[in-house]
C-alpha cells in the first residue's frame, strides 16, 4: 500500500494464550522474510503497539480497523445468540410448567 513500509500485513492469527488477535507485517513481498509482530488487538478493540512506526501507518490502521469492526460485529452476534438461547429456554422452562411467567 502507499504510503505504509510494510508490503504486506495480516491479522488472522488468534492467540489463545495472551487472547488476542496478532498483526503480522512484511517489509518486502520476499517469502522467505520472517513477519513481524507489530500490534496485538484485545477482545474489546484496545490495541498494544510492538512497534511504534505502525501507529500512524495507513495500510497497518486499515488492517486493524477491519480487524475491530470484525471483533465487534462477532461480539454483537454472540450476544445476539445468547438472548435468543435465553429465550428459547425461558419458552421451554414455560411449556414444561405452566406456572412459570
Amino acid at each position: 500500500m502507499n504510503g505504509s513500509i510494510w508490503s504486506e500485513i495480516r491479522c488472522n492469527f488468534y492467540d489463545e494464550e495472551e487472547h488476542v488477535w496478532i498483526v503480522d507485517a512484511w517489509l518486502t513481498e520476499d517469502d522467505n522474510e520472517p513477519g513481524d509482530v507489530i500490534a496485538k488487538i484485545n477482545a474489546s478493540g484496545k490495541v498494544t503497539y510492538l512497534d511504534e512506526r505502525a501507529e500512524k501507518d495507513p495500510y497497518v490502521q486499515e488492517i486493524i480497523a477491519e480487524k475491530i469492526k470484525s471483533i465487534k460485529e462477532d461480539a454483537a452476534l454472540e450476544d445476539c445468540v445468547k438472548n435468543l438461547i435465553d429465550e428459547i429456554d425461558k419458552i421451554t422452562r414455560k411449556s414444561e410448567n405452566p406456572s412459570i411467567t
